[in-house]
């Protein structure tokens, strides 16, 4: 980012200050340039400047030219008192601002405001007049709920914000606006709530975010790697969501939410590792179903884990812990199979990720024929081929589907990711390999920490009062429930004042 000091101020002639932003810029075609002639005589020049695409020509016509022409049509406009018809012709904008130096000034227009330079002054008045390109609010497909708001994020930051407040109508709710990116500045804010927030988790975030030295921000993915508390990330430890009532819900927790401009998706800061097994709809259906499916969500999240690795330890090492009808069964399945049960999974699950990275590349509508051929005939091969035996199929299918019930993507990742070295684990040791691989993986978990938060909370450390809303149980709303004010707490029934403003520790 160039800084002020070394930044070049504006000239108070007009053709000097068209050049300097030419130089900046290029000669573009999409660069508007419209000279205008003030006053009765014409004796002074103004210059009007946009981004095509990027502004709103209509309302540059409406709102600027035409209010300039028509202040000054009749009036004796000199050179000493120009700037003040033009900022009278512009007062019925809704966003005027004056800069005197050269890079604010292409920063603004490269983000659709339209740059009007006068002869005669050493300084631009820059009026708001951004309306780029943009997709209408829509559902979100990657976030699909059973029950509740169906509006999602787009690429707009101010839409993004605007969808955050219709949802937190509170007066301390702060958005601060910071500028990330060396070459090409992109925009990101920052939203809380001042009276939940804890303040040393916001200053972490804020200084994480300052501190970055790149070129661009593409995305809000980037900035969680470069933020993230983890080098190697396998486990999130920061939640991205297309859900604005999931946004919403984490401001009122206390949470920071993170938006960047060109991104439609949010940032979520601190998080534990059950937030990732929980689903906004959890808080808009009967409590006792959701207890129930969120049992199912954890078991789901061990089977896609555990569950290949389980089979090998037992096909190959433990035959004794299998009942002996299925023994038998499993036996006479992989009667004819050239490879032993460890190759087998392997081969098996590296050609089901291939085509479930295939089913994401394709287009769409030849995408879900492309899957049901692959996993029809590509295993039907397979099976007559005697690479892999019926049984393993089965389990495989049942851990790829299991790796689908995880509401959240980013938890179904490790998932894939650890089921490997756990099967070559079950493999070579067996049972104890499992033990081994899994006691390494809570190890991990248990050390990692989310801005200064323990990952694991509140089971780890354990926090009774805050399992009301946990990973195994949502407890019903009642009138006992509710807070001090009277009305229930935002989307969630436990108080999230437990864990903050508190400084956590591993002692």
């Amino acid at each position: 980012m160039v800084h002020r000091r070394t930044d070049k101020r504006l000239s108070k002639d007009l053709d000097e200050n068209c050049r300097l932003l030419e130089s900046v810029i290029g000669d573009t075609p999409d660069l508007i340039r419209r000279r205008l002639r003030l006053g009765s005589r014409g004796s002074v020049e103004a210059e009007v400047i946009a981004l095509a695409g990027l502004s709103d020509s209509a309302f540059v016509s409406e709102h600027v030219i035409l209010p300039i022409l028509a202040r000054t049509a009749d009036a004796p406009v000199t050179r000493a008192n120009a700037y003040a018809y033009v900022v009278a012709a512009l007062s019925a904008a809704t966003d005027v601002v004056e800069e005197e130096f050269l890079f604010p000034v292409v920063q603004q227009l490269l983000r659709g405001s339209t740059v009007v330079l006068v002869d005669g002054l050493g300084r631009a008045v820059i009026v708001s007049t951004g309306a780029p390109p943009e997709r209408a609010v829509a559902e979100p497909e990657s976030e699909a709920l059973v029950r509740g708001p169906r509006d999602g994020f787009n690429e707009s930051l101010t839409t993004s914000v605007a969808l955050i407040r219709r949802r937190v109508k509170a007066a301390d709710l702060r958005v601060e606006e910071l500028t990330v990116g060396e070459l090409s500045p992109t925009l990101v804010n920052l939203c809380y709530l001042k009276s939940r927030v804890d303040p040393d988790v916001l200053q972490d975030v804020r200084e994480r975010i300052r501190a970055l030295r790149v070129d661009s921000l593409l995305d809000t993915g980037e900035l969680a790697e470069y933020i993230s508390d983890q080098r190697y990330p396998l486990f999130p430890t920061i939640l991205l969501t297309e859900r604005p009532d999931r946004t919403a819900a984490g401001i009122m927790e206390g949470k920071v939410a993170v938006l960047v401009d060109g991104s439609p998706v949010a940032l979520l800061a601190p998080n534990s590792f059950w937030d990732f097994l929980m689903s906004p709809d959890d808080y808009y259906q009967n409590p006792f179903l959701i207890t129930f499916l969120r049992w199912v969500r954890l078991v789901a999240f061990l089977v896609a884990m555990l569950a290949p690795a389980l089979y090998i330890a037992g096909t190959t090492f433990h035959q004794e812990m299998i009942p002996t009808t299925l023994a038998l069964r499993i036996a006479a399945g992989r009667e004819g199979t050239a490879f032993p049960a460890v190759v087998e999974a392997l081969i098996l699950e590296v050609q089901f990720e291939l085509l479930r990275e295939a089913g994401l590349r394709i287009p769409r509508k030849i995408g879900t024929a492309v899957s049901i051929v692959g996993v029809l005939v590509i295993g039907q091969a397979l099976v007559a081929a005697g690479v892999v035996s019926p049984i393993m199929i089965t389990v495989v299918g049942a851990t790829a589907v299991a790796s689908f019930a995880v509401p959240i993507f980013a938890a179904a990742t490790p998932t894939r990711l650890l089921r490997f070295p756990l099967m070559v684990l079950a493999g070579t040791f067996g049972i104890y390999g499992i033990v081994l691989g899994t006691f390494l993986i809570v190890a991990h978990v248990t050390a990692l920490k989310s801005f200064g938060r323990p990952y694991l909370l509140p089971v780890a450390p354990l926090r009774w009062r805050d399992l009301l809303d946990s990973p195994l149980y949502r407890a019903p709303r009642s009138l006992e429930s509710q807070t001090e004010s009277g009305s229930f707490p935002a989307g969630h029934f436990r108080r999230r004042s437990s864990w903050r403003r508190k400084r956590w520790s591993t002692q």
